[in-house]
């Protein structure tokens, strides 16, 4: 893990996604949520799941977080409650560092579908059942809408993610269009990991509540996506 935290460099303002209820989801610019974002890491993948190594810092942060995209879903009071981060196919992946066995094919392969790696998923634990409208809108939903629309404005066919079956699970009844790509791993605390290739495409089709939320109306018109 690096000594300190790494930061964006970059004066510029969260961008805004969607919206609802006061709930926001953003991409994220300002180093002021990007350690909100490391600080809810920590007290999911520190203290709850005990995954990382507690280094007493509150903050949990890898040499991935340099070059990744950060998405973060901000309460109204402005705290980060559920986060997510994507790596582009020409970056190294955390998978091939952590899960290379969860992947039947060389990453190799599946970068060449125009895949981008989502990682670090962490929602705070008084939020993952919460619904946000009268829709069932949950900060999951606004999250993974906020990730899929920039992505595939950036010319992304796929996205790649690792977690556990169970997420798995929840991501298919939601409509989101997911296959597993190789072996369930079993960590050492005996939880469950598995791939999964979502399709960008007929995601946006079938996710039910991605379609509300889109229907929400975003305030950001998706800029130099295809720059990265």
């Amino acid at each position: 893990m690096p000594t300190s935290a790494p930061t964006i460099n970059s004066p510029a303002s969260d961008i805004v996604s969607c919206s609802t209820n006061g709930y926001t989801a953003v991409i994220v610019q300002d180093d002021r949520t990007l350690e909100k974002i490391y600080h809810l890491r920590s007290q999911v993948y520190c203290d709850e799941l005990r995954w990382v190594e507690d280094d007493g810092s509150g903050l949990e942060h890898d040499t991935f977080d340099l070059s990744a995209t950060h998405y973060a879903v901000l309460d109204p009071m402005q705290q980060v409650v559920a986060t997510i981060r994507t790596l582009c196919a020409s970056q190294d992946w955390f998978v091939d560092e952590y899960f290379a066995g969860s992947l039947s094919d060389d990453s190799s392969a599946i970068k060449r579908l125009r895949t981008v790696e989502a990682s670090r998923l962490a929602i705070g634990n008084d939020h993952r059942q919460l619904c946000l409208d009268r829709f069932k809108t949950t900060p999951l939903d606004l999250l993974l809408t906020c990730l899929i629309d920039h992505e595939y404005a950036a010319q992304s066919s796929m996205v790649l993610i690792t977690t556990t079956p169970l997420m798995g699970v929840v991501l298919k009844r939601k409509g989101v269009a997911i296959i597993q790509v190789g072996p369930t791993l079993t960590m050492a605390d005996g939880c469950k990991v598995a791939s999964f290739l979502c399709d960008l495409e007929v995601t946006k089709d079938c996710y039910r509540a991605y379609q509300h939320v889109s229907r929400l109306g975003k305030p950001f018109l998706f800029e130099s996506m295809a720059s990265r």
